[in-house]
């Protein structure tokens, strides 16, 4: 079967990369009953790979659950599944998650996250907020902004009907 997946060329990388922001890509992993049962990264900028203390390359390709476990014990999972199937965003500010990347670093802390459809799975910015407990949450804005940017970057990004793939394209792919 063929599902319609994000291809980030090399300038919407670069544009990308720039946002101080994590952001990442995914598409949705389904059974077959089409039921998602996971998450594949399509792609995440040079935030998000250092947010997660892992190389890009490390990244791209894998299977949410498998590189961060706290996200399901969290509700976060089930929250993104949600944004996939009714495409509703989501907003999250001040949800504290604890736990680790597969091979990478603590997420313990509090954050302030949004998520869009896109395609078969989700386009997400986050970022984490000071340690103490006592700090309010952001009111979002600048990441509001950063979620922006990265939707207007999307409008660059091309989905192709082609088999899935776990692997960020780069470059011009003909029709």
């Amino acid at each position: 079967m063929s599902v319609p997946r994000p291809v980030v060329d090399a300038h919407a990388q670069q544009v990308l990369d720039a946002l101080e922001h994590p952001i990442s890509i995914t598409r949705a992993l389904r059974d077959a009953n089409g039921a998602i049962i996971d998450f594949t990264f399509v792609f995440v900028n040079r935030a998000a790979a250092s947010w997660s203390g892992l190389a890009f390359e490390s990244v791209v390709g894998e299977r949410a659950r498998d590189l961060a476990p706290a996200l399901v014990a969290g509700g976060l999972f089930e929250a993104l599944v949600r944004v996939v199937e009714t495409g509703e965003p989501l907003a999250e500010a001040g949800a504290r998650y604890e736990g680790s990347i597969t091979g990478g670093d603590r997420i313990d802390g509090r954050y302030d996250l949004y998520a869009v459809r896109l395609a078969d799975g989700y386009l997400s910015a986050w970022r984490r907020l000071p340690d103490d407990d006592v700090a309010p949450a952001g009111d979002g804005r600048d990441l509001r902004e950063s979620l922006r940017l990265a939707q207007e970057v999307v409008r660059l990004v091309r989905l192709e009907s082609r088999p899935a793939r776990p692997r960020l394209c780069l470059g011009f792919h003909p029709a």
